[in-house]
C-alpha cells in the first residue's frame, strides 16, 4: 500500500516497493510536510539518472558500493558513508555492487494520489508514472 502523509507508523511489509527504472527498486517510508524517508534498492549495474531539485536531500548508504556524482565532483562510497546534495545541484549515481540507499529529503513533498513528486526524478518519471499508475490499478486505489 502507499504510505500516507503524516502516517506515524511505517512498517516495511506494509510500504509498497515501486519500480523506479531498470534495477532499481523504491519505497517511500515515513513523510510529512517538512522530511521525507526514501529506500532505494539498487541492482549492480543500475544507474540513478543524474538530476536536480529545489529541496536538500542527504543519502546514507545501508549496504553495496556506488559511484556518487554530485555537483561534477564523483567518489565512490559504501556502507556508512552519508551525502548532501543542496537545493538544485545536479547528483547522480551507479550501483557498483548491489546496495540499499536511505534518502532523506527536506522539505517532504506529496502529490494528490503518489507518495513523492514524479518530477524529483525528471529522467525517470515516465519510467515511475507508468509503473505507479499500473500499480495503483491493480490495487484497485484511485486516490
Amino acid at each position: 500500500m502507499f504510505t500516507k502523509q503524516d502516517q506515524r507508523w511505517v512498517f516495511h511489509k506494509d510500504a509498497l516497493a515501486q519500480d523506479a527504472g531498470p534495477g532499481v527498486t523504491r519505497r517511500v517510508l515515513a513523510y510529512n510536510s517538512q522530511l521525507m524517508c526514501v529506500e532505494n534498492h539498487f541492482e549492480q549495474g543500475a544507474v540513478g539518472p543524474a538530476h536536480s531539485h529545489p529541496h536538500t536531500q542527504i543519502t546514507y548508504v545501508a549496504s553495496g558500493r556506488f559511484a556518487f556524482t554530485i555537483d561534477g565532483e564523483t567518489h565512490e562510497v559504501g556502507p556508512g558513508d552519508t551525502l548532501l546534495k543542496t537545493d538544485g545541484v545536479v547528483h547522480g549515481c551507479t550501483c557498483l555492487e548491489a546496495g540499499v540507499l536511505l534518502d532523506i529529503f527536506n522539505p517532504g513533498r506529496a502529490r494528490a494520489g503518489a507518495p513523492f513528486m514524479l518530477s524529483r526524478y525528471p529522467l525517470a518519471s515516465w519510467v515511475i508514472s507508468s509503473r505507479l499508475s499500473r500499480s495503483i490499478l491493480r490495487q484497485g486505489s484511485h486516490t
